[in-house]
């Protein structure tokens, strides 16, 4: 089993990579992280047809690690690939990652990334199939980690007509970081399972790949409805909406 095929399996967690724009601050978005939790259920569409493509939970709460107030953020999905849940805490006051661990369950194996983060580095570990890889990379200042980063720290920003930013996004596939670019593109009322919402529509970018996330007006969020193009499958889409939002506890 190579670990090359494992590491695939991941990307679904990996939001995109994009060109460089202006930088995001963690710090001033950090204030408007809240608790809760909210379920997407996911449609995959092609020539085919569509087909339903599994379910995700994200949920925020409080937490201490290290001695430090952090956020807890739990991505756990479920789909016919498999399933992967990721955990992640970041720190309440800058959301800077702390500590990560991501047990993915696909049909070629598991996985386990397990990586610790310091100032202006990360170390881990990713185990698969009886083997072992230490990894090491750079942590620049205002990176984050995961596509549950993403959708939290949407909401928080002060999105509006025009308004655009990137992204730091730490990416243990390349031992590296690569920039999310977020355009505002317009806004739409958008009516999915947990209730019709008032959107920013929110473009990202990488090269031929793109996805559009559709934000809750009003600083509160959350992230509605995703829509995830996946040009190495020609025309195939994967929708993703909210099915229901639980309040803090």
């Amino acid at each position: 089993m190579s670990m090359r095929l494992l590491a695939a399996a991941a990307a679904a967690l990996l939001p995109l990579g994009a060109r460089a724009q202006t930088a995001i601050d963690l710090e001033t978005a950090a204030g408007a992280v809240r608790a809760g939790s909210w379920s997407y259920s996911s449609t995959l569409t092609s020539a085919g047809g569509s087909q339903g493509f599994g379910v995700r939970t994200i949920t925020v709460t409080p937490a201490t690690h290290r001695g430090e107030p952090a956020w807890l953020l739990v991505d756990a999905q479920q789909n016919p690939m498999g399933s992967a849940a990721d955990s992640l805490y970041v720190g309440r006051a800058d959301l800077a990652s702390v500590r990560r661990v991501t047990h993915i369950v696909a049909p070629m194996g598991e996985m386990v990334l397990a990586m610790d983060f310091a100032a202006d580095s990360a170390r881990g570990e990713l185990s698969a199939g009886g083997q072992k890889q230490a990894l090491a990379m750079p942590n620049p200042r205002g990176a984050v980690v995961g596509d549950a980063a993403v959708l939290v720290l949407l909401p928080t920003l002060p999105l509006a007509q025009g308004w655009s930013g990137t992204l730091a996004v730490l990416n243990p596939q390349l031992r590296g970081t690569a920039q999310l670019t977020l355009a505002v593109h317009g806004d739409e009322k958008v009516t999915v399972p947990a209730g019709t919402f008032d959107t920013w529509i929110v473009q990202a970018e990488s090269g031929p790949a793109s996805a559009t996330y559709f934000v809750a007006k009003g600083g509160a969020g959350p992230v509605v409805k995703v829509v995830a193009a996946l040009p190495q499958l020609g025309s195939t889409t994967v929708e993703t909406v909210l099915e229901r939002v639980a309040a803090a506890r």
